[in-house]
């Protein structure tokens, strides 16, 4: 699953894992980039900046995960 798409965690504003844009020796679970708005949202047109909204970070998802009982 690691190179596919970071996925956000919810310890910290953080996404780990890795994606497709991540070197290789890097990607591992325990790689991790923590938010930067002024990296995220560099393209974005809007003023102001949105904090939902990041333009430039395509590559963060998230995975929903379901237990059974």
């Amino acid at each position: 699953m690691l190179g596919n798409a970071s996925e956000w965690v919810s310890d910290q504003l953080v996404v780990r894992g890795g994606n497709f844009l991540t070197n290789a020796e890097d990607l591992a679970g325990t790689h991790a980039e923590a938010e930067d708005q002024s990296i995220w949202n560099a393209n974005y047109p809007q003023l102001p900046k949105s904090i939902w909204w990041y333009k430039d970070a395509n590559y963060v998802g998230f995975r929903v995960v379901c237990e059974a009982k």
